[in-house]
């Protein structure tokens, strides 16, 4: 996450073009056109830039109080322009290998920004046909831009997404409590080119502060975690430390937890990427309270549950949940790694915490989704050498049972 004093590359800047594609759908105000074209001129002043907030392809631009307050009772939930296929922020590899993003950001390019990185690119779903784990691979996506036919699925996935849960489910939206980016307009960079010749794209939307995103809070707070010394000097107090500050983390995993299985239930479909990068947590916003809100940002992936016509098919229903579930836990696991580097402890300190909070993080997550105060069996469900299709088909029958016993 950069917040200030971000570099903006100024150099091969692409020419691009806002277009009144979503005009009937949602509109923004004039100046904040003029700030969005500026940004991707690279026109925009440095005290601009640094407060803008940058991830990956993504800028996020705040937004005028004095002119999004005025656009209506929910407006102050989106306080920031999200431009999504506007720049590029670079890995940097630092000390002991760790790679992390860069100050620079880049201006979009063509260049294919997948060979190297097939994995971030392919995602998993549940095949409704064979009820087997299939990968959805993309053979190219250009460097801080999309192709005109992945941008259009993005915006289209997000609208719908919108749709299904605040106008069709608007009766239900306290019940919930997840909140979906509103999408605005598109980019066209026509200097720029896919494969097949036709131009990159963007998108712009609404969209939630992005310094609440889990990943992001989670970051913001590794300095209040106590450090190797510590655990030198008292493995006890560093222990009873560790347990104290870990706590935020578990309480954000579990909201947006609750928050996917409202999805699941409400909207009949899965999200396929929720990771933390794209899940985050709302508690207090303007004037008003919003008990343990989510949003959820990505729709791209999004993909119907498996339609249950016979019994057969609700071993297929419950492993497609069992699947973006088990993406939310992977990812939460990755945290660890980030507060305690496995170089910097004793390995026989690392494995206790790496083992301790893996089971905090899989209780917080699998806890809230069910609704079951029970504790999870980690070793046989996660900690096993099984493969992932078993590990799915067990978490799903095991989710099935869970929640069959508390609704």
């Amino acid at each position: 996450m950069i917040k200030a004093h971000a570099e903006i590359v100024r150099d091969n800047i692409p020419k691009s073009t806002l277009l009144s594609v979503y005009n009937g759908y949602l509109h923004i105000e004039t100046e904040e056109e003029n700030a969005v074209q500026a940004f991707l001129n690279r026109t925009l002043p440095q005290a601009h830039v640094n407060d803008m907030y940058f991830q990956g392809r993504n800028a996020y631009l705040p937004r005028d109080p004095g002119v999004y307050m005025l656009r209506g009772p929910l407006s102050y939930l989106e306080p920031y322009l999200q431009i999504s296929g506007g720049c590029y922020q670079p890995f940097e590899i630092v000390e002991n290998g760790v790679a992390r993003l860069s100050n620079q950001i880049l201006p979009p390019s063509a260049t294919n920004f997948v060979p190297g990185r097939e994995s971030m690119h392919a995602t998993a779903y549940i095949d409704e046909r064979t009820g087997k784990i299939a990968f959805d691979k993309k053979e190219y996506a250009p460097t801080g831009a999309y192709t005109y036919a992945q941008a259009e699925r993005k915006a289209a996935k997000t609208m719908e997404m919108y749709d299904r849960l605040h106008t069709k489910n608007i009766d239900r939206r306290g019940e919930c409590r997840v909140i979906i980016p509103r999408v605005v307009d598109m980019i066209k960079y026509p200097e720029l080119h896919d494969p097949n010749g036709k131009p990159l794209y963007g998108i712009i939307m609404l969209v939630q502060d992005p310094h609440k995103l889990v990943d992001q809070a989670f970051i913001q707070s590794l300095n209040r975690f106590p450090d190797s010394a510590t655990a030198s000097k008292d493995l006890t107090e560093f222990y009873r430390q560790v347990s104290l500050q870990i706590q935020p983390l578990y309480r954000n995993l579990g909201i947006v937890a609750e928050a996917l299985k409202n999805i699941h239930n409400f909207a009949g479909v899965t999200h396929g990427q929720p990771v933390l990068g794209n899940l985050g947590t709302l508690s207090y916003v303007g004037r008003s309270v919003f008990p343990d809100t989510a949003f959820f940002k990505d729709w791209d992936t999004m993909c119907p549950l498996p339609r249950i016509r016979s019994k057969d098919d609700f071993a297929k229903y419950w492993k497609a949940r069992a699947l973006d579930l088990y993406a939310m836990i992977i990812s939460a696991t990755k945290t660890i790694d980030i507060l305690f580097p496995r170089f910097a402890f004793d390995m026989g300190v690392y494995l206790t915490l790496q083992r301790a909070i893996t089971i905090g993080i899989v209780n917080s997550v699998v806890q809230s989704y069910t609704g079951s105060a029970d504790e999870v069996d980690f070793d046989s469900l996660f900690n096993s050498n099984t493969d992932l299709e078993t590990k799915i088909n067990e978490f799903g029958v095991y989710l099935e049972s869970c929640m069959n016993r508390t609704s």
